[in-house]
């Protein structure tokens, strides 16, 4: 799909998802054409490509905060550490 459509379709500025596909595509998982219709695809299969690759391409590497017990047992707070590490 081109930026351009995406932009319209979402209602995102053009130049902000030009940034982010860009990102990705250094990342490796992305992949811009330049024919025609231009655009931008997967690099490899998309169920290769994992939530946390796509996050740490923008944000940087994620470091997951230990969750540690104590007088009370804080893993029921921390209910997205579990997705993480799977």
């Amino acid at each position: 799909m081109r930026v351009v459509d995406l932009a319209s379709e979402r209602e995102l500025p053009e130049q902000f998802l030009e940034q982010l596909f860009a990102t990705q595509r250094r990342a490796g998982i992305l992949r811009s054409h330049r024919d025609v219709g231009g655009g931008f695809s997967f690099a490899r299969r998309p169920d290769k490509v994992t939530a946390l690759e796509v996050v740490e391409a923008l944000d940087g590497s994620v470091i997951l905060a230990t969750c540690t017990g104590g007088e009370r047992n804080l893993e029921d707070l921390c209910g997205a550490s579990v997705v993480w590490r799977h």
